[in-house]
């Protein structure tokens, strides 16, 4: 962890990522990508994200482009970790007000369950308290996604 406050001595070594091992599952996304290499629904393994924001900072390195310290895009791989239709995936909300929260449940609820075909989603709302306190189960539906988000919505009351 680099903990300075100088830009300049942040190296391609303090962003590495571990790995869970070799992704060997094909993505159900592949079928988006029509033979091209790149597009909005893929992220090429050797892509990177680089840290410096201007070609300033990059120069100031004095390093090949190659060498230049960046980070893992997010995004859909060609090969993934986990088998999407043997998967069960949590969504974990704090409670609290936070504006937008309903329209991100919702559009992780369609992306896993439309496109990567996960079934078993489960909801665990004010994460903060114990597993047990408020658990909901979303099938994958999209109207029941819309049901979903409706249900999570911050309850707030004036002291």
């Amino acid at each position: 962890m680099v903990s300075s406050g100088d830009q300049l001595s942040i190296e391609a070594a303090d962003l590495l990522v571990r790995r869970l091992g070799e992704p060997v599952v094909a993505s159900p996304m592949a079928r988006l990508l029509h033979g091209r290499a790149s597009s909005p629904h893929y992220v090429h393994e050797s892509d990177r994200v680089l840290l410096d924001d201007t070609a300033g900072m990059a120069a100031a390195r004095k390093c090949p482009v190659g060498e230049l310290p960046s980070l893992e895009p997010g995004g859909p791989r060609e090969y993934i970790y986990f088998d999407p239709a043997r998967t069960r995936v949590g969504i974990v909300t704090c409670g609290g007000l936070c504006p937008g929260l309903n329209n991100v449940i919702r559009g992780l609820v369609l992306e896993l369950s439309e496109n990567y075909g996960v079934t078993d989603i489960v909801g665990y709302r004010d994460g903060s308290r114990p597993p047990w306190w408020r658990i909901f189960t979303i099938t994958a539906a999209p109207s029941s996604a819309r049901r979903a988000a409706a249900r999570t919505r911050p309850r707030f009351s004036r002291p």
